[in-house]
């Protein structure tokens, strides 16, 4: 399953729900520098969708805030439920 993220780095507490445009957004405690958040990232995906690190691959968008993330499996309920999180569309 393959969808876009949006990212915000610095975040006061790591997080996974809502949308910003469609996109799931997550947030992370971890700055950008040298990879750090993209670990973050993949860690909380990872515990967030219940699979192993591994099934969890950052497709491109490695140097952005807007990844695609591929998860192994099929989770599509899961991300709906997330993206709902947060009453609708939050703000940039």
């Amino acid at each position: 399953m393959k969808f876009q993220i949006f990212v915000k780095p610095k975040s006061k507490f790591p997080e996974v729900g809502g949308q910003v445009n469609g996109m799931l957004v997550v947030k992370v405690a971890e700055s950008p520098i040298e990879g750090l958040a993209n670990k973050a990232i993949v860690k909380l995906l990872a515990s967030t969708f219940g699979v192993k690190v591994r099934d969890v691959t950052i497709v491109s968008g490695t140097s952005s805030r807007i990844k695609i993330i591929e998860i192994d499996g099929n989770h599509e309920n899961k991300l709906s439920d997330l993206l709902e999180i947060g009453q609708g569309k939050l703000e940039l």
